[in-house]
């Protein structure tokens, strides 16, 4: 990958986002365009004819581009997220995350998604209107004058070509399997909805890197891309290592968003990359009985066979199964019992959703080393929590199951201690349970009351595999 490429990719993970929410309504676009809609536009046709050749998926009907400014960009996020209740959702979901260190106390979800796409987000393509959107800002009209800060991330012009690459990516995954499918409204499941975002954003990255190399040395060479994997997730993860502590240009937000949007905002772009380029390298038989290389149409199967976990995204073999006749690990759905009669009188469930393995890293990352953390998520295999509004306060219960009861033992010692020493936790209020493969933990319960959840929760959860895509 070309040095100049890299940097550029560095900025682009900080501009742009994938906004995975109910349909938006259909936005209205002049009727005149004026000149910077006539040079976006321009771009878009050339560029979206190179990429579909490059990706290998057909430009199915043109492309309709439109060209927005900040206020413009602001009202379209905020009706995306507040939708069909999604102020609440959020609202819940914050309170939910707090409980676990994964979004500051006192804070809100929703104004600061709101404030960092709003800042961050350079493109994107609508699905529901079938529009590539960029920012004017971006886009070259009239007179430009040099800026040191383009030998880092190139010129506006650079920024929105490469943006514009990656966009279209994902309007042809939508001319090819309707992205209203795999992009529809997953409350209450954040590991499928992050999981099916990292196919999209590793795929649209993906394609976009092969683009900027063809753009920039004349020929794409997936093989290249393949050979340099390992050394290009390193730069990748360090680049966006910087990006969150506000090292990069246009990172200063990204690095002020709590724990939770930095992953979710984030590494889709990472860990699908990883999983797409394994994807893309996997041996495949044909019908000949010889073995070759997938190429794109490695990535092309995901979408038949999608991830359904982190899990299968940060490990692609779990998706495959790692070893011919080994079968996918898939994950384990649990069905929390409604425990709210034993919490006293009043007492409500607000929300119910799960962590993953990805957050669940996140999570004990504030506790202790990364490849501590990282070891003692390894093995998960489902979880699901519920929050709930009791008399004396909100309370969260938390059940986890893992391949190996080693797997539980070892993920339960790393969540205690990361309740002792990050949560500050209250021994009358908090704890936790191990047993056999599942542990246990809740926070906000008196130990009376904790042990009688506790009982009916590991007793009364229903659990099934989940083995394709819910409908």
């Amino acid at each position: 990958m070309p040095k100049r490429c890299a940097g550029k990719l560095c900025v682009f993970l900080l501009t742009t986002a994938w906004i995975v929410s109910p349909p938006a309504a259909r936005a209205a676009s002049p009727t005149e365009p004026d000149a910077a809609t006539r040079v976006a536009r321009k771009l878009a046709a050339d560029i979206s004819r190179s990429v579909a050749r490059i990706r290998g998926l057909p430009l199915r009907r043109p492309l309709k581009v439109g060209v927005y400014d900040a206020t413009a960009l602001r009202a379209f996020v905020l009706r995306q997220i507040d939708q069909a209740g999604g102020a609440r959702y959020l609202a819940n979901l914050g309170r939910a995350l707090m409980q676990f260190g994964l979004v500051p106390p006192g804070s809100s979800l929703r104004d600061t998604y709101v404030k960092l796409l709003a800042a961050q987000v350079a493109g994107l393509y609508d699905p529901a209107s079938k529009e590539l959107r960029v920012m004017r800002k971006l886009v070259p009209v009239g007179v430009q004058l040099p800026n040191p800060l383009h030998a880092l991330t190139g010129s506006p012009e650079d920024q929105l070509r490469f943006v514009m690459a990656h966009e279209i990516v994902h309007a042809l995954q939508d001319q090819r399997w309707d992205l209203r499918r795999l992009t529809r409204d997953r409350r209450g499941q954040t590991d499928l909805e992050t999981a099916l975002a990292s196919l999209l954003e590793g795929d649209a990255t993906l394609g976009g890197l092969l683009w900027a190399m063809e753009d920039r040395q004349g020929a794409a060479d997936l093989q290249a891309i393949l050979a340099a994997g390992p050394a290009m997730q390193r730069v990748l993860n360090g680049a966006l290592s910087l990006a969150k502590v506000g090292l990069l240009p246009g990172g200063a937000g990204l690095a002020e968003a709590s724990p939770f949007l930095q992953e979710r905002l984030v590494v889709p772009y990472s860990a699908g990359l990883g999983l797409c380029m394994a994807a893309a390298g996997r041996r495949m038989t044909g019908k000949n009985g010889r073995s070759a290389q997938a190429g794109m149409a490695g990535v092309d199967a995901l979408y038949a066979t999608p991830p359904l976990s982190m899990e299968q995204v940060l490990h692609p073999e779990k998706l495959w199964g790692g070893t011919p006749g080994q079968a996918p690990d898939y994950p384990i759905v649990l069905k929390l019992p409604d425990v709210r009669a034993l919490l006293g009188r009043g007492a409500r469930r607000l929300y119910t959703d799960d962590l993953g393995e990805l957050y669940i890293r996140r999570l004990l990352r504030a506790a202790m080393a990364e490849t501590q953390a990282d070891r003692a998520a390894a093995g998960w295999g489902g979880d699901r929590y519920a929050l709930y509004k009791t008399p004396h306060g909100d309370a969260v219960v938390w059940l986890t199951t893992w391949d190996t009861t080693d797997d539980a033992l070892e993920f339960a010692a790393a969540a205690k201690q990361w309740l002792r020493t990050v949560a500050g936790a209250r021994p009358a209020m908090d704890g936790i349970l191990h047993r056999g493969r599942d542990v246990l933990m809740w926070r906000g319960l008196p130990a009376k009351v904790a042990t009688r959840v506790g009982g009916r929760v590991l007793k009364r959860t229903r659990r099934t595999v989940r083995r394709r895509l819910p409908r």
